[in-house]
């Protein structure tokens, strides 16, 4: 088994150096634009922070109608749901759904059957 590092790598799979140090500068600067959008959602969470320990909304998410509040209704108790039951005639329908599409599919079957005309083509 060998050991140690290959010697020339970037080459060995065709990329230069300056390839790669293009690709470099480019996650660098991806990081640094992702490190702001990253301040500024955390300034943002900390100024929603605030206006919700000060009892109100923040200044552009205020309302001049005041909402009322939904009224609350009670949860259905947990546990199983009710099985869903098909009537007869919806059995029937699917049964006949079913057998129309199985004979349009062996009718086409049976007209490519007879266009090809039994015979394997010639080489």
């Amino acid at each position: 088994m060998p050991r140690g590092r290959r010697k020339g790598t970037a080459r060995a799979v065709g990329v230069s150096a300056e390839v790669l140090t293009w690709a470099l500068d480019g996650l660098q600067r991806e990081i640094a634009q992702t490190k702001e959008r990253l301040t500024e959602l955390t300034a943002r969470a900390s100024e929603v922070r605030a206006a919700l320990d000060q009892g109100r909304a923040p200044a552009e998410k205020r309302l001049a109608v005041p909402v009322q509040p939904a009224e609350r209704t009670e949860a259905r108790p947990a546990g199983r749901r009710r099985k869903r039951r098909l009537s007869a005639e919806g059995r029937r329908r699917i049964k006949e759904a079913l057998k129309r599409r199985w004979q349009r599919y062996h009718e086409q079957q049976a007209r490519k059957a007879q266009g090809k005309g039994g015979r394997k083509a010639a080489k």
